[in-house]
């Protein structure tokens, strides 16, 4: 959080700065609920958090991360909307007062193929030790206690390294969260501006291969924005068309054999098929609890042949006893996270940060 310089105060042993940390911690979360109130139509206590509505995961610093599991593409776009107008109300309150701002991204995580749920440990009796399989009630604890989970996969750290673009002017965007704005856009269900910078190398993005940098417009000072527009005009450049947008995005995922995210268009439909990684996700699974189940057989069988004395040990058990079984040429490295996730349809996890300059001089 970027800051002036302000002359000591003998009645607060504090810096200027420490105040405005605090209340952003309690007062932004307050104005993203509101905002996706208003988004979603969402009426009830005006207190009471509505359904569906992005959830404080974790705080990092100067960040506030929030997620949900996302219902739809109507779903993304009413809480990236909110997010736009939750940073356009408070970034407002700041200016003139502090030498401050906010910023922010978004991106997509597929679960429970490619990312992971970790419960973090606290102690808790019910925590679910390694050797249980994670059902859909994990998951859901996942989706409505996020502060008790961590997220772990190639998603989540995807939007850490772009979320390194993002300005106080320029909300960030994962290529996946991207092609769902893009076509909400297209339907009319997003009214976002974007801007495309073309491709950067973000370190263990895309095997480090160039990938597609996409933000929205999130200038709040109106003669600002006008500045930027006459400067596109100078420059030749133009805000990039939804529908462009998202058959670029498509092809560059079909190109670099990324699964593009799988969603219904509203809160309701019918989910649409799987991609493909997660069809093979399944196949690894239960090729997995097959082998499990033959090492258990194998296991009860030694028992009961170790109990008989009269009955010789044949050499296929004394082989398994030793340890000498050829693994299947189908069964996976040994991941526990892995092999213990349960045979679930595709989802997605939408997770949203919140940044803020910093310079604690």
């Amino acid at each position: 959080m970027a800051h002036q310089q302000h002359k000591p105060d003998p009645a607060n042993p504090h810096p200027h700065w420490v105040h405005e940390f605090r209340q952003f911690y309690r007062q932004f979360p307050e104005t993203l609920r509101g905002r996706y109130r208003q988004a979603t139509n969402v009426q009830g206590d005006p207190n009471a958090e509505p359904p569906g509505c992005p959830k404080i995961w974790k705080t990092i610093g100067d960040e506030i991360l929030f997620c949900c599991r996302v219902e739809s593409v109507q779903h993304i776009a009413c809480c990236v909307q909110a997010f736009l107008a939750a940073l356009d109300e408070y970034g407002s309150q700041l200016d003139g007062n502090v030498a401050l701002d906010v910023k922010g991204s978004g991106w997509l995580a597929a679960f429970p193929s490619e990312n992971i749920s970790i419960e973090v440990l606290s102690g808790n009796a019910n925590t679910p030790t390694e050797s249980d399989e994670p059902d859909e009630d994990f998951e859901k604890s996942a989706d409505d206690q996020p502060s008790k989970f961590d997220f772990l996969g190639t998603g989540i750290d995807t939007g850490f390294r772009i979320s390194k673009n993002a300005t106080s002017d320029r909300f960030t965007a994962s290529v996946g969260l991207a092609y769902h704005l893009s076509k909400a856009a297209t339907l009319h269900l997003f009214n976002g501006v974007f801007e495309y910078h073309g491709r950067e190398s973000f370190k263990g993005v895309n095997r480090d291969q160039p990938y597609p940098v996409v933000t929205i417009v999130s200038e709040r000072n109106e003669k600002k924005r006008e500045m930027r527009d006459r400067e596109r005009l100078v420059l030749r450049q133009e805000s990039a068309p939804p529908l462009a947008l998202f058959d670029f995005l498509k092809a560059f995922m079909e190109h670099e054999n990324i699964d593009p995210p799988t969603l219904p268009l509203r809160t309701g439909d019918s989910a649409p098929n799987p991609p493909p990684s997660y069809q093979r996700y399944l196949e690894g699974l239960q090729s997995q609890r097959k082998e499990s189940a033959k090492r258990d057989a194998g296991m009860v069988k030694a028992a009961e042949i170790a109990d008989d004395t009269n009955v010789p040990i044949p050499n296929t058990v004394r082989a398994f006893l030793k340890g000498e079984v050829k693994k299947s040429p189908h069964e996976e490295p040994t991941n526990v996270m892995q092999s213990k996730k349960v045979h679930r349809r595709g989802r997605g996890r939408l997770v949203r940060r919140k940044l803020r300059d910093q310079d604690r001089d």
